[in-house]
């Protein structure tokens, strides 16, 4: 089954990430935790990705495949958890 196009996956994990009650999306594809910005996704180049705040600083996660939202949903599911 081929790979679904990127804004069908950022729709998907963002969808996702909309319905947790901790993140409040705040623009289109950014949320935050609180007051403070938590996710946010881009695309660099080909490549589709989310930034997320796990502790201080963002860190970068690949977002293209099923398996890479699978995995970054796991993390920020992980992260609320401390919060």
């Amino acid at each position: 089954m081929p790979e679904p196009t990127r804004s069908t996956g950022w729709s998907s994990c963002s969808g996702s990430c909309g319905k947790d009650p901790g993140l409040k999306e705040k623009s289109r594809g950014t949320f935050y935790c609180d007051s403070r910005a938590f996710l946010h996704f881009h695309e660099h180049g080909a490549e589709f990705f989310a930034d997320v705040r796990l502790n201080d600083d963002f860190e970068r996660f690949p977002a293209a495949t099923a398996a890479d939202r699978s995995a970054l949903l796991a993390r920020i599911d992980a992260a609320l958890k401390k919060f």
